[in-house]
């Protein structure tokens, strides 16, 4: 399988799932307090909640670990408690540049860009088009 056949890390996962025995172990936390492990089955279920549940909420992109909407107006989402994250403001004079790559993305980087979460961009050719034709 080539990398470049994925649109996402969320679809080179999901690809590996498949591969994997549900039962073994896909995240172990190293905290002498806490040995909690995580099995390939348990996480792709819980991948399954949040992508439904933010799909609920009209999520279109993401930056920085916070959700938008098609119009770039934040979401809220129950991830929310990252006290030390805020979506940019490219309404300021100063440069707020996106890199994004990937023609699956051009809905949400034009949301972006349109409700003023960035003003910059670094991207592919087959974004740029998809963005400029819809």
């Amino acid at each position: 399988m080539n990398l470049n056949e994925f649109n996402s890390l969320t679809d080179l996962f999901f690809y590996q799932v498949k591969k994997q025995n549900p039962n073994s172990v896909f995240l172990e936390w190293l905290n002498p307090k806490n040995k909690k492990k995580y099995t390939w089955s348990e996480t792709s279920s819980n991948i399954y909640k949040i992508a439904n549940v933010l799909k609920k909420l009209g999520a279109i992109g993401e930056i920085n670990g916070l959700c938008f909407d098609l119009n770039g107006n934040k979401i809220k989402t129950p991830n929310d408690y990252l006290a030390t994250t805020v979506l940019p403001n490219a309404k300021t004079n100063k440069p707020v540049i996106a890199i994004s790559g990937g023609s699956y993305k051009a809905k949400a980087v034009k949301a972006a860009i349109e409700g003023g979460l960035i003003n910059g961009l670094i991207t592919d050719e087959d974004t740029v088009k998809k963005i400029l034709n819809g």
